[in-house]
């Protein structure tokens, strides 16, 4: 149950199968507790996902590069 949780709450889940996640999480409170939370997790998550870095930064941080400009 929880791999079909998961899936719903991630939005990958489809048709039947998170038709029967969101109805079992409805009946079950600590499923329906366990679905609500990670939902809120997974969209924070997505939300502190802005801005992606430019490449060229995350290349001299992975070098350290940067330290030879300090």
């Amino acid at each position: 149950m929880e791999g079909f949780l998961q899936r719903a709450a991630d939005g990958s889940a489809k048709g039947i199968t998170r038709w029967y996640a969101v109805s079992h999480a409805a009946q079950c409170g600590r499923c329906g507790r366990f679905l609500d939370r990670l939902t809120e997790t997974i969209d924070q998550l997505r939300e502190s996902k802005e801005g992606v870095p430019d490449p060229e930064v995350t290349e001299r941080l992975a070098t350290g590069a940067w330290r030879e400009e300090a």
